[in-house]
């Protein structure tokens, strides 16, 4: 009745839920508390004398349940179990003088107790196991779509996003371009600072992509050793060869900064879009922007190349 009168709200927040929660554990401890009460005033009334063993074991039964049923909020069992018990106890001790009864109810609730002890001891460690098995999942999870350096998405996730991208503009009849992006002569700072230097040069540079191109519509992902991809939802050619003009000018002008010194690096990037010749082709899209990104580093690098088209956005022609 609770429930139907004050359903569970929904998409509500843990407090919320937790203030929804009071109304239904109200009503339980108000039950038990009449029917720890009605048992008493049957114990205590000769005239029910017939009853009282009904009463008895109805009585047991239920905080029998409790124990059982709220082992999982142990304070709130414990009350339950005094509330439906000890007023029957206390009858059977100072009224009816049945001190044997008495102490019978009176261990009974012990065990109770220490049942009740018991089985939210391994609810605990049953919920803290669960609880770790599920972070673990989410954990291995996000590792499965992530880069273990830059922490950018690797390329199955890349991949798999692309597929969904593209299906989303061929069925939405929406713009969807991809920027393929490459630290220009990337060995020569291995070479001459060493890999862990080159790494923090891959890290510092994947952050300033992520800020460059940080939108919900945007995905930036790390698809081989200094490659990165760029796929940008809703954007067209043009709009995405301009943002890519723009990361590749402040790439140049502003050095990239590791812990120990800044490294002057330049970057090509190849553009690629949909259009109605590869409209749901995920892999002509992928080859139209692969194709510019070559094509920028064999005319001579820190340079945007636009796939499907003869335009060439440079520093220097």
């Amino acid at each position: 009745l609770v429930r139907f009168v004050n359903p569970m709200p929904k998409d509500a927040s843990v407090a919320e839920l937790r203030r929804w929660l009071r109304w239904p554990w109200l009503l339980i401890l108000t039950t038990c508390m009449a029917w720890g009460f009605a048992t008493a005033w049957v114990l205590a009334d000769p005239i029910y004398d017939n009853a009282r063993t009904v009463v008895l074991f109805a009585g047991i039964a239920f905080a029998t349940a409790a124990a059982h049923g709220f082992s999982m909020r142990r304070t709130f069992a414990i009350v339950t179990l005094v509330l439906l018990l000890l007023p029957a106890v206390g009858v059977l001790a100072f009224l009816r003088h049945d001190s044997t009864l008495a102490w019978v109810m009176l261990v009974y609730l012990g065990y109770l107790g220490l049942a009740v002890e018991r089985s939210h001891r391994e609810w605990s460690e049953r919920f803290a196991l669960d609880l770790q098995m599920r972070r673990q999942r989410d954990q291995f999870a996000r590792l499965s779509r992530r880069d273990g350096l830059t922490g950018l998405a690797n390329r199955m996730h890349f991949d798999h996003s692309l597929r969904e991208a593209v299906s989303w503009a061929h069925s939405s009849a929406s713009p969807l371009a991809l920027l393929m992006c490459d630290v220009d002569h990337f060995k020569a700072v291995n070479d001459r600072f060493g890999h862990t230097e080159g790494d923090a040069c891959l890290i510092a540079f994947s952050q300033r992509l992520q800020r460059e191109f940080a939108t919900a519509d945007t995905l930036v992902a790390r698809v081989g050793g200094e490659e990165f991809a760029v796929l940008l939802r809703g954007m067209t050619l043009d709009q995405a060869a301009e943002r890519a003009e723009s990361f590749r000018l402040s790439i140049e002008s502003q050095s990239i900064a590791t812990h120990k010194r800044q490294l002057p690096i330049t970057i090509s990037i190849g553009v690629a879009a949909l259009t109605e010749a590869t409209a749901g082709d995920v892999e002509r899209l992928y080859q139209a922007a692969d194709t510019a990104l070559y094509r920028a580093k064999s005319e001579g690098r820190n340079r945007i190349s636009v796939g499907g088209d003869e335009r060439r956005r440079t520093t220097r022609e």
